[in-house]
């Protein structure tokens, strides 16, 4: 049987050794972790490549503005095309840092950034938003925003008129939406009584319908 504290130093010391900042030194001084070995992080950045992660793993790693760790995380394969198109444009992830942020090399000359969604070339990104009448068409647009000024303009568009309930949940539900806008938009999701039926792959569907007819 493992130890779960062991398992989840090592779960730490992995994430830790993927970045290379001030904030891992505290991090590490804090918990009394070791620092890393010359050739650790690279091996963080192959074991990252075979492992299957949560979303919010890759955001937290994008936050690092890390144009080398934001080419890992390009061609991870829970990267979704949100992110992918984020690191194509250099757009910063970290908290007041501002863009754009360098591409690295091996990006810049063989990948290729998903097409715009016609919605969002024709109407632009609130415009698209607020033509939403789908859960597809509401992903669609909201995958186009990016950076923090897009997160701005979409809090300032929701203030001004509320946004359609399926642009809404679309947003929230982004990984790295901002907490203040996953608030300000968010569904209110009910817990299931105690005994009643789940279905984990219709949940988030149901909620979503459930809130879009109320918006």
């Amino acid at each position: 049987m493992h130890d779960s504290n062991s398992m989840d130093q090592r779960a730490v010391g992995f994430l830790l050794r993927l970045i290379d900042t001030e904030a891992a030194v505290r991090v590490r001084r804090h918990i009394g972790a070791p620092p890393p070995g010359a050739n650790e992080r690279r091996v963080a950045h192959a074991v990252l490549q075979q492992i299957m992660v949560p979303p919010s793993v890759l955001v937290w790693i994008l936050e690092e503005d890390d144009p080398e760790l934001n080419a890992a995380v390009y061609g991870h394969p829970c990267a979704d095309p949100t992110m992918r198109r984020a690191v194509l444009r250099g757009a910063p992830f970290g908290p007041d840092r501002r863009g754009p942020l360098p591409v690295a090399d091996i990006l810049r000359t063989y990948a290729d950034e998903a097409p715009v969604p016609r919605d969002v070339v024709a109407r632009g990104l609130v415009g698209a938003l607020r033509a939403a009448t789908s859960l597809k068409t509401a992903r669609s647009a909201a995958s186009v925003v990016l950076g923090h000024g897009d997160w701005r303009t979409v809090a300032a568009a929701d203030r001004e008129r509320p946004l359609p309930g399926y642009a809404r949940w679309a947003l929230s539900v982004r990984p790295d939406c901002p907490p203040a806008l996953r608030a300000q938009v968010g569904p209110r999701v009910q817990t299931p009584r105690p005994g009643a039926p789940r279905d984990p792959n219709r949940t988030h569907v149901r909620t979503a319908r459930r809130f879009c007819r109320r918006a």
